[in-house]
């Protein structure tokens, strides 16, 4: 943390978990419900599997079981009718019947289970037999008075008693047997109802806790983050991210705590150096906006003279005083210069301020022996701070005016468009040594005077940005250059304030 830097913590006692790990819990989650999810289904198909295939069993034993009676009737019918007509191929059917019956004994004991099915099969396989052995003692016996009596009464004993009431047993237990799955499929229809949906509920539960938790150490976090970057890159150093959320969150608000703080301490060098480096230029700049006022006020003094009427001395004082009073409006304005200025707004009439700047001119003009003209518009308003755009005229002008030769000439000019005021100083000289328009820094910059400073354009350029203009440099088409600063006619924030 940077030294100083106080942040405010939501979450300080309670340490969050990395945002990987509160991610891989939620897909753990979410892979629990769906485990239990196709656990809970391979159940019932399971269960619904086993139960469909032991009721498919239990309906082809009670299938078969009943065929096998009837077969046993069938079987008994066929000996009696042998008994009665005492015809040996009569009892051929009966012994076929014998061995099928044995079959169908064979069957029915691989498909049952339960010892209570064997046990009322096995009955009733013993009932057969003791009816079968006892049907072949009487068919393979000879001299008997009435065999068909001894086979009905045989045939009633042990198939209307002993075999019946063993096939009552095997159906019993097989009803009983289909019951129970029936029974079951039925507890699991019911509670499939309640069951089944455990899992989906449990699955949206996870998901809104995870979106809620998501939300506590990610969304609101990240959304502090991105507003306090916002603030931070508007500016807004002293602006600080509440580090909460999970670890890499928190990581993250700290370095951009950091960063904001490291950034505000290198503005405040960077804005020491320039305050350093603008005092350094305070010196040349002062000098270079005072001289053209001191030169006024020497040839004032200078055309006084002692014999001169008290109208003369009254006219030479009040010059010298207008002279030393925009002296000290343009020294408060060169000391603007060196700090961020928002220019004072006001009317100002561009027919008087240029009037006004070729009467300060005039010790120019007449040193140099150029000829100044003026052509302005008497309508011609414009929205700026006086001060400053008329010094910044003043020095564009002093720069013309000694760029041009001897009986040169130096002509005012404005034109007006719907949004804009164009003002053009033209000159007879050689032309500037830069493009002040592309310059990265306004500063001093070279110079075809042997005693400037070079500082009048990068002056009035910053001027003209301040009120939202432009100042530009041309060649006219015969000699000379033509400067000309374009302003709007409601002043609008330039991009150097």
């Amino acid at each position: 943390m940077h030294p100083g830097l106080t942040v405010t913590r939501l979450d300080d006692r309670k340490p969050q978990p990395r945002l990987g790990t509160v991610l891989l819990q939620q897909h753990l989650a979410l892979l629990a419900m769906l485990l239990v999810t196709a656990a809970l289904g391979a159940a019932w198909i399971y269960t619904w599997q086993q139960a469909s295939n032991e009721s498919l069993r239990i309906n082809a034993m009670i299938r078969e079981a009943q065929q096998l009676y009837r077969d046993m009737y069938r079987q008994a019918r066929e000996v009696i009718v042998a008994a009665r007509t005492g015809d040996s191929l009569a009892q051929t059917p009966y012994w076929e019947r014998a061995y099928e019956m044995d079959a169908r004994f064979e069957r029915l004991e691989l498909t049952l289970r339960p010892a209570a099915e064997l046990d009322a099969l096995m009955g009733m396989r013993e009932a057969y037999a003791m009816l079968q052995s006892q049907i072949n003692v009487l068919l393979t016996a000879s001299g008997h008075a009435d065999p068909y009596s001894l086979v009905d009464a045989a045939v009633e004993r042990w198939i209307g008693s002993e075999f019946a009431d063993a096939y009552a047993r095997l159906t019993a237990v097989l009803d009983e047997r289909n019951a129970a799955v029936t029974l079951r499929l039925e507890r699991w229809n019911h509670w499939a109802v309640w069951v089944f949906p455990l899992p989906l509920v449990a699955s949206i539960l996870v998901v809104l806790l995870a979106h809620r938790r998501l939300r506590s150490i990610f969304s609101s976090p990240m959304r502090r983050l991105s507003d306090g970057a916002a603030a931070i890159a508007q500016g807004r150093m002293e602006h600080r991210v509440p580090e909460t959320g999970a670890a890499e969150m928190r990581l993250l608000a700290a370095s951009i705590n950091r960063m904001a703080a490291d950034l505000s301490s290198e503005r405040e060098q960077r804005l020491e150096r320039e305050r350093q480096a603008s005092l350094e230029r305070l010196a040349p700049m002062v000098a270079h906006n005072i001289r053209n006022p001191l030169a006024s006020i020497r040839a004032l003094a200078q055309a006084s003279h002692p014999d001169d009427d008290a109208q003369e001395h009254e006219e030479t004082r009040q010059a010298i005083i207008a002279t030393v009073d925009r002296l000290e409006r343009w020294t408060g304005a060169l000391l603007d210069y060196l700090y961020p200025f928002t220019p004072r707004k006001q009317a100002v009439a561009v027919q008087a301020m240029i009037a006004e700047l070729a009467a300060m001119a005039v010790p120019q003009t007449a040193a140099r022996q150029v000829t100044l003209e003026t052509r302005i518009a008497e309508d011609l308003l414009i929205t700026a701070d006086r001060e400053l755009l008329e010094q910044a005229l003043h020095g564009l002008l002093i720069n013309a005016i000694e760029a041009s030769p001897a009986q040169g000439r130096v002509r005012i000019t404005a034109e007006r468009d719907a949004q804009t005021i164009t003002i053009h100083i033209d000159d007879q000289g050689p032309g500037i040594a830069f493009q002040p328009e592309v310059m990265q820094t306004i500063g001093p910059g070279p110079s075809t005077k042997t005693h400037s400073t070079g500082i009048g354009i990068p002056f009035a350029l910053r001027v003209c940005q301040a009120h939202g203009g432009t100042l530009a440099f041309s060649r006219l088409p015969t000699a000379g250059t033509r400067a000309s600063v374009s302003l709007p006619v409601t002043m609008t924030t330039g991009g150097d304030q």
